[in-house]
């Protein structure tokens, strides 16, 4: 996949991933149980990230 592309769409899943999370500490707060969001909102925005960098890393190699 064209790396602009691929961190666009990690930049996008990272910021969806911020808001389960926010998700998760809104519903703790309210008393509800927030364990699912955290795991999926974790998980996602772990590989998130891992998906960005290496996007990044592959645009600073294609670079003249």
């Amino acid at each position: 996949m064209e790396p602009r592309i691929s961190i666009l769409l990690s930049a996008f899943e990272a910021l969806l991933a911020v808001g389960f999370l926010v998700h998760a500490f809104q519903t703790r707060a309210d008393g509800g149980s927030a364990t699912p969001w955290f795991v999926f909102g974790g998980l996602l925005l772990a590989t998130s990230l891992f998906t960005l960098t290496r996007g990044l890393r592959r645009l600073r190699r294609k670079a003249p």
